[in-house]
């Protein structure tokens, strides 16, 4: 038995096809923004743990600075 030759059903199943491929794209594209998003809020959480680091060192060094400060006091104290 021969097939009719029908064109429309052809450019129907390619226009299906084309469909759905776009809508893959469009789902893709919104994975990668929400990716960017992800990155930037890790960034962003970084650079605060990296200042909340800084300004523990900070005050650590000015701890330690006192403490050397006592020190030689105290050894200046007891050597008299």
């Amino acid at each position: 038995m021969p097939r009719p030759k029908t064109n429309t059903s052809r450019w129907s199943l390619i226009s299906k096809t084309l469909h759905k491929r776009k809508v893959a794209c469009e789902g893709e594209h919104e994975d990668i923004e929400a990716n960017d998003r992800m990155i930037q809020k890790a960034r962003d959480q970084l650079q605060t743990v990296q200042n909340n680091f800084d300004g523990i060192e900070a005050g650590l060094e000015c701890l330690f600075r006192s403490l050397v400060q006592n020190r030689v006091s105290l050894l200046n104290i007891i050597s008299l």
